[in-house]
């Protein structure tokens, strides 16, 4: 009879120091692999937020554009709009009733618009979301919008369609003279955080001072609007 010989053959296998090896390996691989997702992330996040903004502002202008070429339509001689700073008081606004008393803007007030009647343009938080809004007169229109400002190109009368100067609403010596407007705006995008450090705008430029310190992506678009209908009356 046969016998077979059964033998016991050794199993191999990780040391410990094999073990940690590992280890490490795969927690460097996995550390960059949320590494780049987390780079990747926010890369769109501010993709998205600079896109963003840039859509808002180029309705925003638009819209303003459009209100500001229709000031003074079949309107007899005379101002077809006033700025008013920041801090009037509203009840000193030709039309109180079409501002809203949460405005954080200045305002600019336009006579005689397209459809016969007037209206006002200012940035307030809307009702719903909080966010600063465009508003013309009590209708939220652009969100986004944190602030705005307004430059009036003045006409001295040496040449009758030409600015000589630029003025801020209280340096405006006669709103009759005022034949084109300078709008700037800030656009907000993205949640508080987005940007490592808090935006800042150099001296001497619109919006200077303005509080960034959310974090949020902020940009500064600008356009130049002839009033039609003022440079007529010239």
């Amino acid at each position: 009879m046969n016998k077979k010989c059964i033998c016991k053959q050794s199993q191999a296998g990780f040391s410990l120091i094999e073990l940690m090896v590992a280890l490490v390996l795969g927690l460097v691989l996995m550390g960059a692999v949320v590494n780049s997702f987390l780079s990747s992330s926010q890369t769109y996040r501010v993709q998205e937020a600079l896109s963003r903004s840039q859509e808002s502002a180029r309705f925003a202008l638009e819209i303003i554009g459009q209100e500001l070429r229709m000031a003074g339509f079949d309107n007899p001689r005379g101002a077809v709009l006033q700025g008013f700073v920041a801090t009037e008081a509203d009840a000193n606004l030709p039309s109180p009733a079409s501002v809203l008393d949460t405005r954080t803007s200045e305002v600019i007030y336009i006579v005689a618009h397209g459809d016969g009647g007037d209206l006002s343009i200012y940035v307030a938080p809307d009702g719903q979301s909080g966010l600063p809004t465009l508003y013309i007169d009590n209708q939220p229109s652009v969100e986004g919008v944190a602030d705005i400002q307004f430059e009036y190109g003045i006409n001295n009368g040496s040449d009758l369609d030409e600015v000589d100067q630029f003025q801020t609403a209280a340096l405006v010596p006669d709103w009759e003279d005022v034949i084109a407007v300078r709008v700037n705006l800030l656009v907000s995008a993205g949640d508080a955080g987005l940007v490592d450090n808090a935006m800042t705008f150099a001296a001497g430029t619109p919006f200077n001072g303005f509080d960034t310190s959310d974090r949020r992506m902020y940009q500064v678009f600008s356009t130049t609007v002839a009033l039609r209908n003022a440079m007529l009356n010239k």
